[in-house]
């Protein structure tokens, strides 16, 4: 799979784009495990950047959540994250081959960020 640069009207977090200069990251840790028919997913995340986790504030309009996705059953759903660090259980029939796990910083709702004088 190749990445392609795309553009965006709104700053991106991504290792593929400079809207963040200031050492902002979003990654995480993960482990599997299974248990009683389920694939348990162990997370922690670690959002680095004041500015977007004064927006994901409560009342702030952003959220974490996981994208999971299977590729080989073309299973995929998004979960919600009430915490950077959880799990999630996902049915075994449910998924294939490779599961793909991504870390999202979604906004609920718009919002007043400045980025290097864009708005």
């Amino acid at each position: 799979m190749s990445f392609r640069p795309r553009s965006y009207p709104h700053p991106v977090l991504s290792p593929f784009s400079r809207d963040y200069i200031d050492g902002s990251e979003l990654f995480g840790t993960f482990d599997r495990r299974s248990d009683n028919g389920e694939l348990v997913i162990d997370y922690e995340i670690t959002l680095k950047s004041d500015r977007l986790n004064e927006f994901r504030a409560p009342d702030g309009g952003a959220f974490l959540a996981l994208d999971v996705y299977s590729k080989g059953s073309r299973w995929r759903k998004l979960y919600d994250l009430t915490s950077d660090k959880g799990s999630v259980s996902i049915p075994e029939t449910q998924v294939f081959g490779t599961v793909e796990v991504t870390p999202m910083l979604l906004a609920a709702k718009d919002g007043e960020l400045e980025f290097a004088g864009i708005n």
